[in-house]
């Protein structure tokens, strides 16, 4: 009976543990025009950097801020300037963190609320 006992609780612990392990890593969730609306701000800068709407960007550091159509298609996003279209990779975090990765770089943004 007690080898039971010790049994149980080995086994109560070891399943404890990962929901630990679990909780440690970030939730991604599906990336769309609704739950990537709102102004970003990346985690170096301290002005915010675009405001994403439904089909555009802005981009607020530009004096006056530009727009341009952007569309977002699973886990890209694509951004239609005049002269060429450009694409980052999306990993969109809950709890309101994203990044954007191109071929050279990962940049790291926040939403603002």
């Amino acid at each position: 009976m007690k080898a039971l006992w010790i049994l149980s609780g080995l086994v109560l612990g070891v399943l404890s543990c990962k929901e630990d392990k679990k909780s440690l890593h970030p939730v991604v969730i599906e990336a769309n025009t609704h739950s990537m609306a709102g102004t970003w701000q990346n985690f170096n800068s301290k002005v915010p950097d675009f405001r994403l709407g439904s089909d555009s960007i802005v981009f607020l550091q530009e004096e006056p801020p530009k727009s341009f159509p952007v569309t977002i298609a699973r886990d890209s996003l694509i951004i239609d300037f005049p002269t060429f279209r450009y694409g980052y990779k999306i990993v969109l975090f809950e709890g309101d963190s994203l990044q954007l990765f191109d071929e050279s770089n990962k940049n790291s943004f926040l939403r603002l609320k």
